[in-house]
């Protein structure tokens, strides 16, 4: 069926003026499209369409609740390609206040040929993109960037306002919907629109919330019970895929993944593979994580396999701008996560999980946990806490209470940059740093903001390489376990010095020992900067080829990303924050800008 399974992609081009030239696309094989003339939809179903006979699907959806939805409007859902069916029904009964019954990850639009509006919706958490355009007789769309980009060759002009807001990436504010393309915008996670010749309207129909009445009569059932909300969710995902696998990098997050997918597989005589980034076996002598991802190893149903990535590191394909063209924010390490997915495709993987979001859920760390204990005179927890946190750490207790008062109420700017931007471009768009927390500490209403402004850095994150889009998934991007983990009070979630209580505490009983409770966690990819190291020459070979009246110099600072494009590690090694990540970003964005015909070399 056309827009939804197997689709991986879509592209929409509505023509208010002329509806007969609307167009859809889905994206089955790469890198081949596959247009036609109308909508994928449906024109008789189960009586509703007498009324609302010209409603067409375009899009993608995985519907968690398709049961529970279809009983709702007295159809029942057989799975698969029903589920867009079960949305048109839903759409006709309900119209725009029909995402609030909604579970799952979804991104799609609707077309309304009799009432000439599309209607379009983006599951809670925006686990999938969607990009729009709109001018005055047309409104085009897609399922990711790339899709839009080279589907309907717009032209691409580079806003700058957003671009300003990447020098500190998670610190800056950014424009809801804003993109890093002028005239281009994402739709934000848990909204909808409503699309006319003469009208677009956007609204929210989920924000995430604190509602205390979500957690259990009993205290002590809170772990009893995230345990639950996890299982439930690693099922959801386990349901739509047929062969899932794991990024697995014996952390605590992917660790809880690895036992609770085990446990669930296991019930229907299912394996996975487990794929663990490593380090080079020229670079063995380096620790990695193998050790504790040994730890799992007795899992009966779980494939654990090393990924050593040999020869990639993060000057990958930096010869090639056109890998950078849907954003310039890209993680520096992404070469091993790029390896992950290739051997998880290679083996016949329909789907990768990872721990993405644990840090909002499960794995939060309540901060400012000692500053509120003190500031509600809880003195007995607070110095209970304060030694604990002593003999892991090393620091006095006045120092930690201190260090934790600091960096509240006299949050400094950012030190590392996530690109070096010239002095120029900075004194014209200095970016807009998000607001402070309130001055009263309340850790519940500070983990809230963090979520909040994540979602809100959407537009800047959801351009991730079409081949991605649909095969990465997290169960942790859960709207039912978020709210659930910003209801559970701090003391949950870091008690007596221990961090990530919450998790810890809920799988000690799924986890071994040595893993569930240790105190301490290796860098991913320990050997980087060897890698680093050894791509350094491409680096350097790449900016040097960068002439003086090169045009990316207004927004670039060529001259210090030269200084400090040397080998990191040794005596005379500039230092790693300054160099490891912002060296490699900068020449990303150095190729993203390649693409606009003012930074054209």
């Amino acid at each position: 069926m056309l827009g939804f399974w197997p689709a991986k992609s879509f592209l929409g081009l509505v023509n208010f003026e002329d509806p007969g030239l609307n167009q859809a696309a889905e994206f089955c094989r790469f890198p081949h499209y596959r247009f036609c003339e109308h909508f994928a939809g449906i024109e008789s179903g189960f009586g509703w369409t007498e009324a609302r006979p010209r409603l067409f699907f375009l899009g993608h959806c995985d519907l968690s609740n398709g049961n529970a939805l279809g009983r709702a409007l007295g159809c029942e859902s057989s799975g698969g390609g029903s589920n867009f069916s079960l949305i048109l029904h839903a759409y006709a009964r309900w119209g725009t206040e029909m995402p609030k019954v909604l579970a799952g990850r979804y991104s799609f639009s609707i077309w309304d040929a009799q009432r000439r509006e599309l209607f379009a919706c983006r599951d809670h958490l925006g686990s999938l993109p969607f990009v729009y355009h709109r001018t005055p007789s047309c409104f085009a769309f897609a399922g990711d960037m790339q899709s839009m980009l080279e589907g309907f060759r717009i032209h691409r002009v580079l806003n700058l306002e957003t671009l300003a807001a990447t020098r500190f990436v998670g610190a800056c504010q950014v424009e809801t919907g804003a993109t890093l393309f002028a005239g281009i915008c994402s739709l934000p996670p848990g909204h909808w629109l409503v699309a006319r010749r003469d009208h677009l309207e956007v609204a929210a129909y989920w924000q995430p919330e604190i509602h205390a009445d979500l957690l259990p009569v009993r205290k002590e059932d809170v772990f009893a019970q995230t345990a639950e909300l996890v299982e439930n969710a690693v099922s959801r995902w386990v349901t739509s895929s047929k062969s899932p696998s794991l990024a697995f990098s014996g952390g605590l997050d992917s660790s809880v993944l690895a036992v609770v997918l085990s446990k669930c597989l296991r019930k229907s005589n299912r394996t996975f593979l487990a794929l663990g980034a490593v380090n080079q076996v020229d670079n063995s002598d380096l620790p990695d994580e193998r050790t504790f991802m040994a730890e799992l190893s007795g899992l009966d149903n779980m494939e654990l396999r090393y990924v050593p990535a040999v020869g990639r590191g993060p000057f990958d394909g930096i010869d090639d701008p056109s890998l950078f063209h849907t954003s310039c924010i890209r993680y520096s390490r992404r070469f091993l996560l790029d390896e992950v997915t290739s051997v998880a495709q290679g083996n016949g993987a329909d789907m990768l999980l990872s721990g993405d979001w644990g840090e909002h859920t499960i794995s939060e760390s309540p901060s400012p946990y000692l500053l509120q204990s003190a500031l509600q005179l809880r003195f007995p927890s607070l110095l209970s806490t304060l030694r604990s946190k002593r003999q892991l750490s090393g620091i006095s207790e006045a120092r930690l209470l201190a260090s934790e008062a600091k960096h509240y109420w006299w949050r400094p700017r950012p030190r590392t940059e996530t690109h070096f931007f010239s002095p120029s471009f900075i004194r014209a768009f200095p970016g807009r740093l998000f607001p402070r927390y309130p001055f009263w500490p309340a850790t519940q209403k500070k983990q809230l903001q963090d979520v909040q402004r994540a979602l809100a850095l959407d537009g800047l994150m959801s351009t991730r390489p079409r081949e991605s889009v649909f095969f990465h998934a997290s169960p942790f991007r859960d709207p039912e376990l978020l709210e659930f983990c910003l209801a559970v009070p701090a003391h949950f979630k870091s008690r007596n010095g221990i961090r990530r209580y919450l998790a810890k505490r809920s799988f000690e009983h799924m986890l071994p020992r040595s893993l569930a409770w240790r105190a301490t966690k290796l860098p991913y990819s320990p050997d980087y900067h060897l890698r680093y190291n050894e791509q350094l020459p491409k680096a350097i070979e790449f900016i040097n080829g960068i002439r003086k009246s090169d045009p990316v110099h207004d927004v670039v600072d060529v001259d210090r990303l030269r200084s400090l494009a040397k080998p990191v590690g040794g005596e005379a090694s500039v230092s790693y924050s300054a160099a490891l990540g912002p060296v490699p970003r900068t020449i990303y964005l150095i190729n993203f800008l390649r693409q606009f015909p003012a930074f054209t070399s």
